[in-house]
């Protein structure tokens, strides 16, 4: 019930809840820091702490074992790796954030398309999931989506297909350039 992700059955699937009343306003929560309400978050800078990180951009701080600080914005969080890979599981695996990432993606494509066509839908649900071994390099993924309301079969039709142009979505299907470099 707090908008968070959860992680559903087998590793690597991720399920993303958007509350149906917008009166329920999740509270993010950092790793150090208490938790910001909405109208607290809204008076941040639309910048990182750092002007020269530009937005969009997320640090990953390797701390003990496999276990990364991440952050981007005002917002922060962690990734492990499993107990089983020698982790500590202090958070979700980078490919399930990425699973994670795709499913938020999803449902909040959704509610803006419904929200601006005056659809009535009451919930959204995505579940994002591999489909291949698990093991090494994410090479298939599932998205199921569940909305309910009083939506007809033409509404859930359109829902669908729009829900395929999430920007996550996109990327992921039509594979995105990466530049690493080594800094100074």
């Amino acid at each position: 019930p707090d908008g968070r992700p959860r992680p559903l059955g087998p590793a690597g699937v991720f399920f993303i809840r958007r509350h149906p009343s917008p009166a329920y306003p999740p509270r993010l929560s950092t790793l150090s820091h208490s938790p910001l309400s909405l109208a607290e978050r809204a008076t941040l800078p639309l910048r990182t702490m750092s002007d020269s990180t530009p937005i969009g951009a997320v640090t990953a701080t390797l701390g003990e074992g496999y276990s990364t600080d991440l952050s981007v914005r005002a917002h922060a969080f962690r990734a492990d790796e499993p107990l089983k890979d020698g982790g500590r599981d202090a958070g979700p695996t980078p490919v399930e954030l990425l699973l994670a990432a795709l499913a938020s993606c999803t449902a909040i494509t959704v509610r803006m398309y419904a929200d601006r066509k005056e659809f009535p839908v009451r919930e959204i649900n995505a579940v994002a999931m591999r489909t291949d071994s698990g093991k090494g390099k994410l090479e298939s993924v599932k998205v199921v989506l569940a909305v309910s309301g009083e939506v007809s079969d033409e509404q859930r039709q359109r829902i669908l297909e729009v829900s395929k142009k999430c920007p996550v979505h996109q990327s992921l299907s039509a594979g995105v350039n990466i530049e690493t470099v080594m800094e100074d």
